[in-house]
């Protein structure tokens, strides 16, 4: 039997933009909550644009996750479903994963690791440093990664 083995960061990295896209975006139908509050802005990283990935909004006690997809022109706006956008007034931490070129696997299944367009350290919003407060009323939240 053959063993593939992926390295732990892509397989970490491919689980939390997953993770994201799961609970950030499973809509549960029905109407949105009112007390959303639209969510937007732009992500740069030394000034430029990052432009491509996803941002994730997690409520500091890691039980509410929020994402949304980065255009190319930088900008992002939260999800709190498939259809509604936004998120409830809070402190968030945030995560940004944004690729150059995509992990993936070869012909051989032997994984390729990709290349970061932003430090790996923005990937996990409990370590990335980057905090948000929602507050309600105010949407713009741009975001420069240091």
């Amino acid at each position: 039997m053959i063993q593939h083995r992926f390295p732990r960061t892509v397989f970490a990295a491919l689980c939390a933009v997953g993770l994201m896209f799961q609970v950030g975006c499973g809509g549960g139908g029905g109407d949105a909550d009112p007390n959303l509050t639209s969510v937007t802005g732009k992500i740069t990283a030394g000034g430029s644009p990052v432009t491509s990935g996803t941002i994730a909004f997690v409520s500091n006690d890691g039980k509410t996750t929020y994402s949304g997809k980065i255009s190319e022109d930088g900008t992002y706006e939260i999800m709190a479903s498939g259809t509604a956008s936004g998120a409830l007034p809070g402190d968030y931490k945030v995560g940004v994963t944004s690729w150059k070129t995509e992990p993936t696997m070869d012909a051989d299944g032997k994984p390729t690791p990709g290349e970061r367009a932003v430090d790996e350290k923005f990937s996990d919003p409990g370590k990335s440093g980057v905090t948000v407060t929602v507050e309600k009323g105010k949407s713009t939240y741009d975001i420069d990664l240091k």
